[in-house]
């Protein structure tokens, strides 16, 4: 199963580049809604007609400055069904004048309503609606159960409006059969979320956008209210396979990843881009930078209708990005995408009246809602086998080692000592641990069955990776990754997701055997070979021809199968070297924490703290970039290892000779791939690649004497 709806994001009208113009016709409402940024409603503020038409007017006569191919006609109030007349008329009117000026936008625009929904069925409404169909969408707001909604959706004189607003869905739905509502989540019914949802998709809503209010009204321990009704609704979804046609925008495989520079730069939403009217005339970045929707600042007016917009007022807001606006906490956020905030909240909270500083009122709530996706994708993917389009949530990864005997699963040797097992109580401490802090656990698997068993039982509810010896177990799901010799290999019956392919010296000349037998199996191959054995390296070059001559074959086909060692430097924009020591660490059997296995199984064991005293941020050890050799190299790929860099070289941050000559070799091999896909004409699978050419070392260039001790065979 690759298909499935649930944490698709809806996809708005011309791929959400046209324009929206959003008119405030009334600040009225016919509801007192509690949670509603709209604080300050009232029945003088309703737009006149002739206002509204010079608003139309001067969109549609200032082309230079409104070049999008399409327009958004969006009306609000206040509640905008009061004034249905006046929204006949303007819709009339934007048509008539768009054509007389033939304006692109008179065939391509839309018209958008927000409403409440107590005044749809009403015969005006109605006449509307049909004389602009498949121009107009109506969302009516319901907040899912009578309960949930009454507590918050309210008449003035304090009475619920669920019986009023679900006696319309019928229609509505009947008349806009894809129509969405709009959840809003505040303190007070925090423990209604799961029943809500279930109850709107049983309304035939199919689609469900939520998000909680962006102001400052929640209470300690709101967030494990909210992350316990998000994992309940998630159990439901699995357990009645909703995943396949229902939605909710609470699930969403792009959250909860860290940004990247890229996504730094990016504004968090279309303030400054999106235009606001109101009844006098005056623009806005967005409504909720109007006078009505501020507690604290005044309206921020960018312009007004009869003299233009004021370009110098709206700079700020083309400066505005998502770093710029945040603190270092948010920036280095291992779980950042995803966090919503409103700039006009931002604003009206600063204090000073700037948009470049954010309110972290639903930081909490944030991380909640990520523990709570990471918990459905992983049950989905362990169960349902869904294969998921997410990327892993924040950077780090914890490695767990069951037992002495848990597999190698790097260039050391382990030891035999199967008395030395993990206990239960720390494997639950550890789970707890990774599920606060957004930390992925790795369960390095050993022959023990029974620990295997309780290890998989206690961190199932966690995004997580086992790392198991073929054979060991029946079943794999998508994060397992199993660990072969080039004997093994032959033993694997289904296609998986990634191996680890380990090899001696004595296997050399079967290297490429194994691999392409794996490659049958597995979309990736991971190579790793035994520190203390020979390599002879021109042996090992001519096997990674072999390797990528079939790699070849492949992506002629358009199945982009990868081997770490040759395809890494291809295409990834990032480096793949060892991150032990910085971004991963392990726990050992003896529940210390070390840099590495191979640190744990040394004869001098060097394990750098308590598991009690464990913090990422604290710890890191062993930077790659501040290395003085390899921060000076632009291999993506290398086998570069602090443990036997230190055993060979007494730094650990200065690598052996060899594994630069092993990198090296791995490099031309890739340079040979991307020539022979070019010759196959597969160029624009190396568009972003160069060549290696001469290889210099930084260390090695400097010396006749060293230079001539380069070779292809020699003791690692």
């Amino acid at each position: 199963m690759d298909k499935y709806l649930m944490g698709d994001s809806l996809k708005p009208w011309k791929g959400g580049v046209a324009q929206s113009i959003t008119f405030v016709i009334t600040q009225d409402c016919n509801l007192r809604c509690k949670y509603c940024y709209m604080t300050s409603k009232n029945q003088e503020n309703i737009m006149s007609y002739e206002t509204g038409k010079r608003a139309i007017d001067y969109f549609l006569t200032n082309s230079n400055l409104f070049t999008a191919d399409a327009v958004v006609l969006e009306f609000i109030g206040g509640e905008p069904l009061l004034e249905i007349d006046l929204m006949d008329r303007l819709t009339d009117y934007f048509k008539l004048r768009a054509y007389e000026l033939d304006h692109k936008w008179f065939t391509f625009f839309r018209v958008s309503i927000s409403t409440n929904g107590i005044l749809y069925s009403t015969e005006k409404v109605q006449k509307y609606i049909k004389k602009n169909a498949g121009k107009v969408s109506i969302g009516i707001t319901i907040d899912g159960t009578k309960e949930k909604n009454d507590l918050q959706r309210v008449y003035p004189d304090g009475s619920g409006t669920y019986e009023d607003i679900v006696k319309n869905v019928s229609l509505w739905k009947k008349q806009f059969p894809g129509a969405t509502t709009k959840v809003t989540i505040g303190h007070d019914d925090l423990p209604y979320i799961k029943e809500s949802i279930i109850h709107l998709w049983n309304l035939g809503l199919k689609e469900v956008p939520a998000n909680v209010v962006f102001e400052d009204v929640w209470e300690e321990g709101d967030d494990i209210i909210f992350y316990n009704q998000l994992r309940e609704l998630a159990d439901y979804i699995i357990e009645n396979n909703m995943w396949l046609e229902y939605n909710t925008s609470l699930f969403s495989q792009g959250i909860g990843y860290p940004l990247s520079e890229e996504e730094l730069r990016k504004n968090s939403c279309g303030t400054g881009t999106m235009i606001a009217v109101d009844a006098r005339g005056n623009l806005y970045p967005c409504i909720r930078f109007m006078d009505y929707s501020l507690n604290n600042e005044k309206g921020y007016v960018t312009g007004n209708i009869y003299d233009g917009i004021n370009r110098e007022k709206l700079r700020p807001f083309y400066a505005l990005n998502v770093k710029n606006q945040s603190d270092e906490e948010c920036i280095n956020c291992d779980v950042a995408s995803g966090c919503q905030w409103c700039t006009g909240y931002n604003y009206d909270e600063s204090g000073d009246g700037t948009i470049f500083r954010r309110s972290k009122s639903i930081c909490k709530l944030h991380k909640a809602r990520v523990r709570a996706n990471n918990y459905l994708w992983s049950r989905l993917a362990r169960e349902k086998q869904v294969v998921l389009k997410r990327r892993r949530s924040g950077n780090n990864f914890l490695f767990v080692m069951l037992a002495d005997n848990s597999v190698s699963i790097c260039n050391y040797e382990g030891r035999k000592k199967a008395s030395a097992v993990i206990s239960e109580k720390k494997l639950y401490e550890i789970a707890e641990y990774c599920l606060i802090n957004f930390v992925t656990p790795v369960i390095i698997h050993s022959d023990n069955n029974e620990i295997t068993r309780l290890a998989n039982s206690i961190f199932k509810e966690l995004d997580y990776i086992n790392i198991y010896s073929a054979g060991n177990v029946g079943a794999y799901s998508y994060r397992d990754i199993i660990f072969h010799n080039l004997r093994s290999i032959k033993d694997e019956k289904e296609k998986k997701n990634c191996c680890i392919l380990k090899f001696e010296q004595e296997e050399m000349h079967k290297l490429s055997e194994g691999v392409i037998l794996a490659l049958k199996y597995y979309e990736r191959v991971n190579i790793q070979w035994v520190y203390g054995s020979q390599i002879d390296l021109k042996i090992y070059y001519d096997q990674l021809e072999h390797i990528a001559d079939e790699l070849v074959v492949y992506y002629k086909d358009g199945k982009l199968k990868q081997v770490n060692i040759i395809t890494d430097d291809l295409f990834n924009s990032y480096r793949t070297n060892c991150s032990f020591g910085y971004n991963n660490f392990v726990i050992a059997p003896d529940e210390k924490i070390y840099a590495c296995p191979a640190m744990y199984y040394a004869e001098e064991q060097n394990y750098i703290n308590d598991f009690n005293e464990l913090h990422f941020a604290q710890i890191k050890k062993f930077d790659l970039g501040k290395n003085p050799i390899c921060n000076q190299c632009d291999f993506k790929h290398c086998k570069w290892c602090f443990y036997y860099s230190q055993k060979i070289t007494g730094e650990y941050g200065v690598p052996a000779s060899m594994q630069c000559k092993i990198t090296q070799t791995e490099r031309k091999a890739t340079d040979y791939l991307c020539k022979k896909m070019k010759e196959n004409g597969l160029e624009k699978y190396c568009e972003n690649y160069v060549e290696m050419g001469n290889f210099d070392d930084p260390i090695l260039k400097r010396d006749a004497f060293t230079l001539s001790l380069l070779n292809f065979s020699y003791d690692v």
